[in-house]
């Protein structure tokens, strides 16, 4: 099993590294991209990857003076609306309206604990704990969402809905 998992990191870590590659054509054109050659040649990274950690790092940037209260919000309710709508209007496949469903359980179950403004108080980052946890809730390769509501609400909704 270990053996398979750390397989299969090392492949998702090619793909990510081919799908960065993708955009070197990109990063050539952008003045100032010398900058990115000389330290590509210094450094032994390859500047799409050194481009993708500055991005990383402007958006640390943002979240830190936006608040990462306001970002975890915007996003786990952007995107999920987004795909939510376009699974209605263009009739995707009842496996994506059924992921999107459980997401939304989940999203309301988890806004109703934040109810409780002290256990916000107490953890530490909980922001940043709650905008990775609905990033994980909401990629399908994770299947968050689906595991929360078979594990916890769909148990709770079946003892109180009868």
């Amino acid at each position: 099993s270990s053996a398979f998992n750390k397989f299969h990191t090392m492949e998702y870590v090619q793909q990510s590294r081919d799908y960065l590659r993708s955009y070197r054509g990109a990063i050539d054109a952008v003045p100032g991209s010398t900058y990115l050659d000389s330290a590509e040649k210094k450094f032994s990274i390859e500047k799409q990857e050194m481009a993708a950690m500055v991005m990383f790092l402007f958006l640390l940037l943002i979240f830190s003076i936006l608040g990462f209260e306001l970002m975890s919000n915007v996003i786990g309710f952007a995107y999920p609306a987004f795909r939510s709508l376009e699974a209605i209007d263009r009739g995707i496949k009842q496996q994506d309206l059924d992921q999107w469903l459980t997401y939304w359980c989940v999203f309301g179950a988890f806004t109703v604990l934040e109810v409780f403004r002290g256990i916000i108080r107490i953890v530490p980052f909980f922001f940043l704990f709650k905008f990775l946890f609905l990033i994980w809730c909401m990629l399908p390769s994770t299947k968050g969402s689906a595991y929360l509501y078979s594990a916890f609400i769909e148990d709770m909704f079946n003892k109180y809905s009868s």
